[in-house]
């Protein structure tokens, strides 16, 4: 088995975990909800909006606190709708998974591997 054949087994074992399978479902959801696809594209609008304003040095500091609190509100409200929340959790539970993957295969390609834990879990990211 190639290195690339053993890649795309991971990617389908990836694919039947619980953590995968609520990303999809979650993603489902979103996709046939109208008001919460509406409601991420104007959080998107309105970061990429600031984005450019920042980017081209066009923004008074207050302007910037201003947009950002209006960010910030949108963000707290997208979080606080059931179908978008769920799909945050998801996500978020889903790279958490890919992330600790990706750790493990770093740490074997380095050499750096559970065997040379110190045991202080200050900087780690997750136990093997």
């Amino acid at each position: 088995m190639t290195v690339f054949e053993m890649a795309r087994e991971l990617g389908n074992m990836l694919k039947e975990t619980e953590e995968y399978k609520r990303l999809s479902g979650a993603r489902y959801i979103f996709d046939g909800d109208y008001e919460s696809k509406k409601s991420m594209s104007d959080y998107v609008n309105l970061r990429d909006s600031i984005k450019i304003r920042m980017e081209s040095g066009n923004f008074s500091k207050e302007d910037f606190e201003e947009e950002s609190r209006k960010l910030n509100k949108m963000a707290e409200e997208l979080k606080s709708q059931p179908v978008i929340g769920e799909l945050i959790n998801a996500e978020n539970k889903f790279n958490n998974l890919a992330n600790q993957v990706m750790d493990i295969l770093r740490q074997t390609i380095t050499g750096d591997d559970e065997s040379s834990c110190g045991g202080n879990c200050s900087g780690c990211s997750g136990c093997h």
